[in-house]
């Protein structure tokens, strides 16, 4: 009966090793793609929470601006009444419309500038949302028991004459490495 010899049993010792590495190697590399895909999903919710509180700061930022605006109207209304000045006409009436104007663009403007920054983190939550997606799309490509097996198949060729040593040997037949 033939026996193995050393170097048989390593190459299929190292078969076996680089075909759990291969394993080992995409697992890990899966679970890492599942990591970062649920730290983009969680980015993007975080983004999307971000836009809707800008767009309620600019809300209330407009409401306060509302209230100084019109709080400056009043107190001019009252100096101007209190000095005997005619508010309906002249320069009194065009200061009272020009507080107004100055007024409402300020008002346009935090509305702009809010919208702006929500837009932003909505943009900002889609990428990341799209991030999540493609994170994930490649980590199911990946199988380890695939990995697993291409590694077992590429060395194949170092394993498969000490499997047929093996196999002679215990037919009675001479071994390759005799």
């Amino acid at each position: 009966m033939g026996t193995v010899n050393t170097s048989d049993l390593l190459a299929m010792a190292g078969g076996g090793t680089r075909m759990l590495g291969a394993y080992n190697a995409a697992d890990a590399q899966r679970s890492s793609l599942d990591y970062q895909a649920a730290v983009a999903a969680n980015n993007a919710t975080i983004a999307q929470d971000k836009a809707s509180i800008a767009t309620d700061n600019g809300q209330i930022a407009v409401g306060n601006q509302e209230l100084k605006a019109a709080q400056l109207a009043s107190t001019q209304k009252a100096n101007m009444a209190a000095n005997g000045v005619d508010i309906t006409q002249g320069s009194a009436a065009n200061v009272s419309q020009s507080t107004q104007m100055m007024a409402q663009r300020d008002t346009d403007q935090i509305q702009t500038n809010a919208l702006r920054e929500a837009w932003g983190y909505t943009t900002q939550a889609a990428d990341d949302t799209s991030n999540a997606k493609a994170l994930s799309s490649m980590s199911s490509s990946i199988s380890p028991i695939n990995a697993g097996l291409t590694s077992m198949l590429g060395t194949a060729t170092q394993v498969s004459p000490a499997m047929l040593s093996l196999a002679n040997s215990k037919n009675g037949k001479q071994t390759l490495g005799n």
